[in-house]
């Protein structure tokens, strides 16, 4: 079954977002349930050459994320709530298209960078913290494995792998995270708000493989 193309009423909508105003704790996943699959279906009918469909669903998710911290900077007068949220989802999905083609002309495929830790690999100037976690990751149970090579058929970018990995492993630092996504030239907080998208976007995709995190 397709997504519904059909965005939501407009009273549907003003409703769900006046409780978001009132800082209803419900409010926030009522929202995003309402609004992800139409905002998804939307794009794809206007992207529909987009090398890959991920990109929309995590722009849509990234955006609608950003919307639910930041309700607040929406403003009726210059337009319908639903204009708005799908202008932030196409922006979103523009920037994810110029990173992804960033991406695909200077990352090596995982295979070609993923090194295990051995005697073998000694010569290597550094062993980035991501690189021990896969390591560590592939001497696990059986049952872990399994859930390894699932994750591995999902669409992730390479850079998208090693942030699942590191979370896989525990990783809490978040100057771990910054360094494979580049964010080291921000400041801490910023860092921290950035990590915490990413890895919001990614937990949303790796539960539909049945992984559930226990982060404070």
């Amino acid at each position: 079954m397709g997504l519904p193309v059909s965005p939501p009423s407009t009273q549907e909508l003003e409703a769900v977002y006046q409780r978001l105003l009132a800082q209803d704790p419900t409010a926030p996943d009522d929202f995003a349930e309402l609004v992800l699959d139409p905002l998804t279906a939307q794009l794809r009918l206007r992207y529909a050459s987009v090398p890959d469909p991920q990109l929309i669903q995590d722009a849509v998710t990234d955006s609608v994320l950003t919307f639910l911290e930041h309700p607040k900077r929406y403003r009726p007068e210059r337009g319908s709530l639903w204009h708005y949220l799908m202008m932030n989802a196409e922006g979103d999905l523009r920037n994810a298209l110029s990173r992804y083609q960033r991406e695909q002309q200077r990352q090596l495929p995982l295979s070609s960078v993923a090194l295990p830790l051995s005697a073998g690999n000694s010569s290597l100037e550094e062993v980035r913290p991501w690189q021990e976690a896969e390591a560590r990751l592939a001497l696990s149970a059986p049952p872990l494995q399994e859930l390894l090579q699932r994750l591995r058929s999902e669409t992730f970018t390479p850079i998208e792998w090693r942030i699942v990995v590191l979370m896989l492993q525990g990783e809490r630092r978040t100057s771990a995270y910054a360094a494979e996504l580049g964010l080291t030239y921000l400041s801490i907080e910023e860092q921290r708000k950035q990590v915490k998208r990413v890895k919001d976007r990614l937990r949303s995709r790796l539960k539909r493989h049945g992984v559930r995190f226990d982060e404070k």
